[in-house]
């Protein structure tokens, strides 16, 4: 998703200790943002009924800072990625040369 321009941020309620451990330990090429208040993840829909945890959701939002695509679902989180990854490039191929960032 680099080539095309796009940068992948993940968001989670665990503090920025936590995020790092989980980043190390599995190796993932992304930034997460963490968001122990919740002023992101509660205005995404990402907080779970009763604020038992959050739901994970991947959203792409285009260069206009709309939302372009979103999925939702605790099972094949591949699904999210390959879906994505679809947007970005048919987002990337709509965008005047030379910006191609979503």
């Amino acid at each position: 998703m680099a080539s095309l321009g796009a940068t992948i941020v993940g968001v989670s309620p665990d503090d920025a200790a936590i995020q790092t451990r989980f980043i190390t330990r599995l190796g993932r090429p992304f930034r997460l943002l963490p968001d122990p208040a919740r002023a992101i993840i509660r205005p995404y829909g990402a907080r779970r009924w009763l604020g038992l945890g959050t739901r994970r959701i991947t959203y792409v939002i285009g260069r206009d800072g709309r939302i372009a695509a979103g999925w939702h679902g605790e099972l094949r989180m591949e699904r999210h990625a390959a879906n994505a990854l679809e947007v970005v490039r048919r987002l990337a191929g709509s965008e005047p040369a030379g910006d191609t960032g979503v």
